[in-house]
């Protein structure tokens, strides 16, 4: 949801709230480098099992990515949370993913495969339609609050239930 309106609307936003001109490629190349880095450091944690832990320091890099967004109004705020994005999206996807698989009979990957990643369609889909009613209704400002809000609901979740219900029935 989060991401649907991060993507989007990300332009605008920083054109209408921040004054910058033209700076959504930069913040797209802080996000990759972000995505990417975080990718290949978190491999190790992937590789020992560790997806749960991989998850949450993506969640918590995320909701500080998405609040920096928010709260630090600023060039070097709007960039900053580029970079903290990529990490925490490129921490908590691929694990996000490895648990859907991993919860799955040999037999059944490929469904949950399907799943997680007609999960994260419908996710984006619902966050680029609500995020523009809410935004022309009051302002970008107010979607990404509501962003960051649906993060924390998310992490406390999966926190307080999914991890747990991951580590007693994984497969591995």
């Amino acid at each position: 949801f989060a991401y649907g309106i991060l993507s989007t609307y990300v332009a605008i936003y920083g054109k209408d709230e921040i004054g910058i001109e033209g700076g959504s490629g930069l913040f797209f190349l802080l996000l990759a480098i972000g995505l990417i880095g975080a990718r290949l450091l978190s491999a190790q944690w992937v590789k020992r099992g560790l997806l749960t832990r991989n998850i949450g320091v993506g969640m918590v890099l995320t909701i500080i990515g998405y609040l920096s967004f928010v709260l630090w109004r600023s060039p070097e705020g709007y960039y900053a949370s580029a970079l903290i994005l990529g990490c925490g999206y490129g921490a908590m996807c691929p694990s996000f993913q490895a648990v859907f698989i991993n919860l799955a009979h040999n037999n059944r990957r490929g469904t949950a495969n399907s799943t997680y990643l007609t999960s994260w369609d419908l996710g984006l889909g619902v966050g680029v339609l609500i995020g523009g009613a809410i935004a022309e209704q009051w302002s970008y400002h107010t979607a990404y609050i509501i962003a960051v809000a649906v993060c924390i609901i998310g992490a406390l979740t999966f926190f307080n239930h999914t991890a747990t219900h991951f580590n007693k029935n994984k497969l591995r």
